[in-house]
């Protein structure tokens, strides 16, 4: 038979979600083995990312391993791309999806522009639909402005916005008085005194959902492939 083939030598490689978005083309500072002495000496690969490529995906350089000239015959040099989180997005396969927070009074009119600044640096702008108060956690998309699908780039997701509520910090009496005269009434049946005498009084203190189940939930730990995956030295 032939030469043996050398095992592939793989590299991680963090990428911007713009990067994952638009595209790039990114060097990569490698070591390789300098057949035949043995010895290793840094390298410097191109690698083309994709746009709407996945986390996770890999670029190979075919024969461009490590190897030992009339020994090994090359392997090759897989390298995975790490997305790495972006402060206003969080991609889901195809779709983004962001947190904006407008203030209580164009929560109230719904009368209100979202201004968004996209991966590729456009500006959106979008007029949030009549229908009376958004309400907190309202979720709403913008079509064909989520990630682009990979290798059909013109054809995209849907950007996700999830909209909160900015609450002032303080009202005065007037102010308070004045929402009070037109906002409805909440509708909450009161209770009489005597149902009050008879009700348990509780106290409530602030808490995050992390704490249900009996916790802090457990940030997931990362697997490595110990097969593919070496630090470069």
């Amino acid at each position: 038979g032939g030469l043996p083939r050398a095992r592939d030598v793989g590299h991680g490689m963090p990428v911007t979600l713009e990067e994952l978005y638009s595209g790039a083309e990114k060097k990569l500072e490698v070591q390789a083995i300098d057949s035949p002495r043995q010895t290793r000496k840094p390298k410097n690969i191109t690698v083309h990312v994709t746009a709407g490529a996945a986390n996770g995906s890999k670029v190979v350089f075919r024969d461009e391993g490590d190897h030992v000239h009339g020994q090994v015959l090359p392997g090759d040099r897989v390298v995975v791309l790490q997305e790495q989180p972006h402060a206003r997005f969080q991609r889901k396969g195809e779709d983004l999806l962001m947190e904006c927070e407008i203030p209580l009074a164009a929560a109230l009119s719904s009368r209100y522009k979202v201004v968004v600044e996209h991966l590729d640096k456009r500006t959106l702008v979008a007029e949030l639909p009549p229908g009376g108060p958004l309400a907190p956690g309202r979720v709403m998309k913008i079509v064909g402005e989520g990630m682009p699908k990979e290798g059909s780039p013109f054809n995209r997701g849907d950007l996700f916005l999830r909209f909160s509520v900015a609450f002032p910090e303080s009202l005065s009496q007037d102010q308070i008085h004045t929402l009070r005269q037109l906002l409805p009434p909440s509708g909450r049946k009161e209770l009489s005194g005597e149902e009050l005498e008879e009700a348990e009084e509780v106290w409530m203190s602030a808490a995050t959902l992390d704490a249900m189940g009996g916790g802090k939930e457990e940030e997931d730990e990362e697997e490595e492939d110990d097969d593919l995956m070496e630090e470069d030295e």
